[in-house]
């Protein structure tokens, strides 16, 4: 991992005054990719819609092992508000290996559990890079790396994981309806077809778990009423 240059770029780019956090992400994704030639990192990896879901996947052949989300250099990553608190406590119950990052500070969460917490910089007028901790990331990394998909052994384990998966998918799936206003989207077209055929009233929210949970388990909150057979006139003939 060439921190030289990762530290070259955030400073270029901290020094601007103009960078988002979409700025960083190039840095960042570089730096990753330093961490084993056999790892293929993905920076913006394909989602539901455009308001969801970790800012990197990390894959080793098909196989996803991990995820990464980066927040604007100089965040506090342990005292998020509002949407981003709730937004990372979506992603601990869904997403078993996970990295939270100013690009700075590095939190590693396993199985919902902060293992790991490594600060290589610190801001002050710029970006000062703290070398004695270079080694310290590197192990963490390649660590968070060799993380291997769970075997799930248990009930009780599939039901959590399946639940956290849910949820996150029920927030991606509600937001994207609200910021689509114009139902231009498919998943708009859904809703409104939903609405016109099946339940008048159905809120986002609702919807938004029903197809949540047909897809993390195959099992719709609403299901259409059964249909009654036809009864039969005295002639014998369908009353149907």
């Amino acid at each position: 991992m060439d921190f030289s240059s990762y530290f070259g770029e955030l400073n270029s780019l901290y020094a601007s005054g103009v960078a988002t956090e979409h700025s960083y992400r190039p840095a960042l994704e570089r730096l990753f990719k330093g961490i084993d030639p056999g790892l293929k990192v993905v920076n913006e990896p394909q989602r539901l819609t455009d308001v969801g879901a970790p800012d990197f996947s990390f894959h080793r052949g098909d196989v996803l092992i991990g995820n990464a989300e980066a927040k604007i250099i100089g965040a506090d990553l342990r005292n998020l508000k509002n949407r981003e608190k709730d937004q990372r406590d979506r992603y601990l119950k869904a997403l078993p290996n996970l990295i939270y990052t100013d690009g700075l500070e590095f939190l590693f969460y396993r199985d919902a559990r902060l293992v790991t917490d490594v600060r290589i910089g610190r801001l002050n007028g710029a970006v000062h890079p703290d070398p004695d901790r270079f080694g310290v990331l590197g192990t963490a990394l390649k660590d968070f790396a060799a993380q291997t998909p769970i075997t799930i052994t248990k009930p009780e384990v599939q039901a959590r994981l399946m639940a956290g998966k849910a949820a996150l998918i029920k927030d991606i799936l509600a937001r994207s309806l609200i910021a689509d206003a114009d139902r231009k989207t498919d998943l708009a077209g859904q809703y409104q077809a939903f609405r016109d055929q099946l339940i008048h009233d159905i809120s986002i929210a609702d919807f938004a778990g029903m197809y949540a949970e047909t897809i993390a388990y195959g099992n719709p909150a609403y299901t259409a009423p059964p249909i009654a057979p036809p009864t039969s006139s005295r002639n014998g003939r369908s009353t149907a």
